[in-house]
C-alpha cells in the first residue's frame, strides 16, 4: 500500500469502511489476509479547514506573498517544523506537511491555536486596519478558531 492515506468510516466495534473511491482502489490491490499499518486520526472538519485557509489567505494578501509562504512562517513559529542539515552543514527548517492525509483534526486544531495567538500579538498589529478588523472578525465571531465548527 503506498504512503498516501485513505478515508474510512468507523463501524463499531471494530471495522473500518472505505469512504472514498481512493481508498477503495488502495484497498483492491491488497491480497485479502495481507496485514497493513497504518496511522489513524480524525479527518479534519472542513469548515474549520476553510477558516484557516482564509485567514491564511487575507494575511497573505495584505502582506504582498503567497499563503504558502505565511503557512511557513507560522509554522516556523509555532514549532511545526523540522531541522534539515544540509549538504553544506547548515540547518534548514523544513514545515511539516497539514495536508489532510498528514495532519488529523486535533493536530490541526493544536497548529491553529499557536498560529492564532501569534497573528494575534505579532501579525495583526502591522496589517491595515480594514484587515485586522477582518481578520478578528473571522475568529471572533461564534465558533472562535472553529471550536463551534
Amino acid at each position: 500500500m503506498s504512503d498516501k492515506a485513505g478515508l474510512f468510516r468507523v463501524q463499531h466495534p471494530r471495522t473500518l469502511i472505505a469512504s472514498s473511491r481512493a481508498t477503495i482502489e488502495q484497498l483492491q490491490r491488497i491480497p485479502d489476509g495481507q496485514l497493513v499499518n497504518g496511522k489513524l486520526f480524525r479527518s479534519r472538519n472542513p469548515k474549520f479547514n476553510s477558516l484557516a485557509h482564509a485567514v491564511f489567505a487575507k494575511i497573505a494578501t495584505a502582506k504582498g506573498v503567497s499563503i504558502e509562504t505565511v503557512k511557513m512562517y507560522l509554522k516556523a513559529a509555532t514549532g511545526h517544523v523540522d531541522l534539515i542539515r544540509m549538504p553544506d552543514g547548515q540547518l534548514a527548517m523544513h514545515g511539516r506537511p497539514m495536508d489532510f492525509g498528514a495532519m488529523g483534526e486535533e493536530e490541526f486544531r493544536a497548529f491553529w491555536d499557536e498560529a492564532l495567538i501569534y497573528i494575534f500579538e505579532e501579525i495583526l498589529p502591522g496589517l491595515p486596519h480594514n484587515v485586522r478588523n477582518e481578520i478578528e472578525n473571522m475568529v471572533i465571531r461564534p465558533g472562535l478558531a472553529g471550536r463551534n465548527l
